[in-house]
């Protein structure tokens, strides 16, 4: 502040500013600057991305086409500077679509989530598992596709709608082939505190469909609604309970599915914002309530997922690339309401499960590249059957549009 025209001082303290998060400071620093010095045109590509954080889409749009009116700006940020023209003006279109894709194959060391013992209860009594019900290794390959619109009735309030659709085929367990879609839509309002924490309420129908061994496995309705709140530039908060009508569906795999039917009713809460720099850090919480036909198939699941993202830049063939490595771990609490005769008609089931792996997004073209993720997951549960470990490391490509 005692010498707001020296340029490496100014942008020090900017970048400083801006790894915080605090976008205001760093907007002052790099606008006092251009007072003293209009031609530097880096200056205005970085105004332009700190006003694209703030969903300042208009200002942020000046101050990249006015960077791109300078012959000396590099031309790495040139290119960016085009690509969040792009982005801003998809952000600002009346009709917004946007899709994101990914194949490829998976290893699983319990493909089959068999038990970890080799013994099981059924009617009150231990007994070794049936091979063919036991833990089994396998490989399978799997698409995911999910799209998303958006179509705004006015500056505030929109519409939007999310399918979500997932296929998983084993390649020997074929009993486990697994195949799933959601649609979830309804329309979002901005609440009164919008200008102050950009708070919007959204309420939707939620429909959704599984298949099992490729038969039909559950189907459901319901529908839900979120509350959104962004108190910071880089935090964001959400709130949201879901109710759902489950039906499921016996097969020759599954005699027994139908039994699961019933109510399920969810609340969540998720947020998440910045650590410092590229670092960030994300949370899921929440508790299910689930209310089956048969009492022992009900149950209460609080739960919890921490995630803390990381994004660097890697050199790839001339480019600059952004690969995120997402570290993660989660856990949850099954309690159930009644023992399962059939089973143990004198232990009630609870499990204790959870999970921890990380996920590298390698972005290797624009809008392109790689995922890998690895995860182990256990189960600890005081009825045998249901306790299980499993690793897995699935790798394939993955497209945004």
């Amino acid at each position: 502040m005692r010498d707001p025209s020296n340029v490496a001082l100014s942008v020090q303290y900017a970048r400083l500013a801006k790894a915080r998060g605090d976008y205001e400071a760093a907007i002052g620093a790099y606008e006092r600057l251009l007072l003293y010095d209009p031609s530097l045109s880096q200056l205005k590509y970085e105004l332009g991305a700190l006003y694209f954080e703030l969903e300042s889409y208009a200002v942020a749009r000046n101050y990249f086409e006015t960077a791109l009116g300078a012959a000396n700006l590099p031309g790495d940020l040139r290119d960016s500077a085009k690509t969040y023209i792009t982005e801003i003006d998809r952000r600002l279109a009346v009709d917004r679509f946007t899709a994101y894709l990914h194949a490829g194959i998976r290893y699983q060391s319990n493909a089959s989530a068999g038990p970890s013992s080799d013994l099981i209860r059924f009617g009150g009594q231990s007994l070794s598992v049936d091979r063919a019900f036991a833990k089994q290794p396998d490989w399978n390959s799997y698409g995911l596709a999910v799209f998303n619109y958006a179509h705004d009735f006015n500056a505030n309030d929109s519409f939007e709608a999310s399918l979500g659709t997932y296929y998983a085929r084993q390649f020997h367990l074929e009993r486990v082939n697994l195949g799933a879609a959601e649609l979830q839509a309804g329309p979002r309002f901005a609440l009164p505190l919008e200008q102050l924490l950009g708070a919007s309420i959204k309420f939707y129908g939620i429909a959704n469909a599984l298949t099992l061994g490729d038969r039909t496995y559950l189907t459901t309705l319901g529908g839900g609604v979120s509350m959104r709140t962004k108190p910071t530039p880089t935090t964001i908060i959400e709130q949201a309970f879901e109710y759902r009508h489950r039906k499921f569906y016996d097969s020759g795999d599954y005699p027994t599915a139908s039994q699961q039917s019933g109510d399920l009713a969810t609340y969540s809460l998720s947020a998440g914002g910045l650590v410092y720099g590229t670092v960030r850090w994300a949370i899921r919480t929440g508790f299910d309530w689930s209310q089956a036909d048969f009492a022992f198939w009900s149950y209460r699941r609080p739960f919890i997922d921490l995630g803390m993202p990381m994004a660097f830049v890697v050199p790839w063939f001339g480019s600059n690339r952004t690969w995120i490595l997402t570290p993660y771990i989660g856990g949850s609490y099954a309690q159930y309401d009644a023992a399962d005769p059939s089973i143990d008609p004198n232990t009630t089931r609870r499990d204790r499960e959870w999970h921890v792996g990380a996920t590298l997004d390698a972005e290797l073209a624009t809008n392109a590249g790689l995922r890998l993720n690895v995860n182990f997951a256990r189960n600890d549960s005081n009825v045998a059957n249901y306790a299980y470990r499993n690793f897995s490391v699935s790798l394939g490509p993955a497209v945004r549009f």
